[in-house]
């Protein structure tokens, strides 16, 4: 039996999600503490890209994240070209960037379907599928055509051959980009037609973040890929200047390093981005907003903010693949100068799925010499922390025993 001030474990694991994690809590003079505890095993890519060369990197960070590759190996791609000063042009960069907005997409579906159940009133994604088969159908659509998009314009979903250092390796032709707005353009109706349909069934879980300070990509439009970053105060700075604005600390009791903004807790994804863009984003989808009754001020709302994320994304996309179709003439060749050799240093600011993505590194004629990765894990983990550190002490002094009742 744990007495005072002795950790009870309550899980080992979250598996409907990818990832492992702990929750502990500890009472202390009559109020809880809580640590959370990524425990998978750490992998020490950063060590193991010193004196590669730098084509050989972007495959290798692509394996820190099996569902987010893309996110990763673009973040690696850009600051090694950066770093070594070669520019892929205007059309390959904004190729780019709708493959990491496809990315999110059909990321944000499979993560709206699979937490949806606690959203819903059911235990499992089973029971979800019993009650509610129509839904579940309908994710599994929305994620079939979004991949068809992906495959027609990336290769393959997962750990993609076809992009490195200064690399395009796929042809990507007029059609297929036409091919790509159009069926984005369907997926959009039925994104739209779905989040219609949960508005009614949602169980919403009040409860007010009590850090609510968020960083994400900075730019004129969505946030996806950038030179900046931009704070929840308005600040932009320079990707190259991030430590100034993120802190990296190890805890002990957790292989993720926790990160701060100046000292505070911060989260990034899909709720920080929708923050950013508010304004842009409700004008295109006010409707859905209003319908969902999205509020960005609650951490539960992420869900939320994903499935209005994906589905304003459709709509971006739809537009900016008809216009790149209309700008490339017969494609988007294949390229290859990989095997320059150059030094520098150079950081880049991706938007994985589930947030802010920076990827630093130092190079020496064709190879890393040191690498720094953030992960959108390590920056969210002491958001996480603190945000449940506070709703159990407010169940606590509302005398609440099940998370239902909040």
């Amino acid at each position: 039996m744990a007495g005072v001030g002795d950790f009870i474990r309550l899980y080992e694991e979250v598996p409907g999600v990818a990832g492992h994690i702990d929750v502990r809590i500890k009472e202390v003079e009559g109020k809880y503490k809580v640590r959370i505890s990524i425990t998978q095993s750490p992998r020490f890519f950063e060590i193991s890209l010193k004196n590669r060369r730098v084509d050989e990197v972007p495959i290798v960070t692509a394996r820190i994240c099996g569902v987010c590759s893309m996110a990763h190996l673009l973040g690696s791609v850009i600051a090694l070209e950066k770093a070594l000063g070669i520019d892929m042009g205007e059309k390959v960069m904004k190729l780019r960037k709708l493959i990491e907005v496809v990315g999110i997409i059909q990321n944000n579906f499979v993560h709206v379907l699979v937490a949806l159940p606690d959203y819903l009133g059911y235990r499992n994604l089973v029971e979800l599928a019993k009650a509610e088969p129509a839904i579940v159908k309908k994710f599994l659509k929305l994620n079939t055509e979004v991949l068809k998009v992906y495959g027609n314009i990336a290769g393959r979903f997962t750990h993609t051959h076809v992009i490195d250092v200064a690399y395009q390796g796929k042809l990507v032709t007029r059609y297929d980009l036409e091919k790509a707005s159009k069926i984005l353009a369907s997926v959009s109706k039925e994104a739209a037609g779905l989040v219609s349909e949960l508005a009614s069934k949602w169980r919403d879980i009040n409860f007010e973040d009590p850090a609510h300070n968020y960083l994400t990509v900075n730019t004129p439009d969505y946030p996806i890929i950038g030179e900046e970053i931009a704070t929840s105060e308005g600040e932009a700075v320079d990707v190259m200047r991030y430590k100034e604005v993120i802190h990296e600390e190890e805890v002990e009791y957790s292989n993720a390093k926790h990160c701060t903004y100046r000292g505070k807790p911060f989260f990034v994804g899909s709720r920080a981005r929708l923050l950013r863009n508010y304004s842009d984003v409700s004008k295109e989808v006010g409707d859905y907003l209003s319908q969902l009754k999205l509020n960005l001020s609650n951490p539960f709302d992420n869900v939320k903010a994903q499935l209005i994320e994906a589905h304003y994304l459709t709509l971006v996309a739809e537009r900016e693949f008809a216009d790149l179709a209309s700008a490339v003439g017969s494609g988007i060749r294949l390229y290859d100068l990989s095997k320059l050799k150059g030094s520098g240093e150079a950081a880049s600011a991706v938007e994985a799925p589930r947030g802010l993505l920076i990827h630093h590194y130092n190079v020496r004629n064709g190879r890393v010499v040191a690498a720094n990765i953030i992960t959108p894990t390590a920056m969210n983990s002491k958001h996480i922390e603190v945000c449940c550190e506070v709703l159990i002490n407010k169940l606590k002094s509302e005398g609440i025993s099940r998370l239902d009742d909040l």
